[in-house]
């Protein structure tokens, strides 16, 4: 396998945080952003795959290793982040992407 091909594949095994949620069962998105004390709509926002801060990010996915008594790290999602250099919250489409 080239390695191309091999990297694709990696990225396509990584769930996004709504999949990863809800594969864990009952664990509702409101449940992780009240655990994070962060607003609902930041959580959403993270879950469909919009960019977010680091910090967010970290805060959420530590909210739902608590929930789900199983630790959760960037590196097991796929996840969009936002790029800090970029001025008034405008995300440049150099945006860092984990996945």
């Amino acid at each position: 396998m080239n390695a191309a091909k091999k990297i694709h594949l990696e990225k396509e095994s990584r769930p996004t945080l709504m999949q990863l949620r809800r594969s864990l069962g009952t664990i509702t998105s409101r449940q992780v952003a009240e655990l994070a004390g962060v607003p609902l709509h930041e959580e959403y926002l993270m879950e469909i795959g919009r960019p977010v801060t680091r910090q967010l990010a970290e805060t959420v996915l530590h909210a739902l290793s608590l929930l789900a008594g199983q630790q959760y790290t960037l590196e097991d999602i796929d996840v969009s982040l936002k790029d800090v250099n970029s001025s008034a919250g405008y995300t440049s489409p150099a945006s860092e992407r984990i996945n």
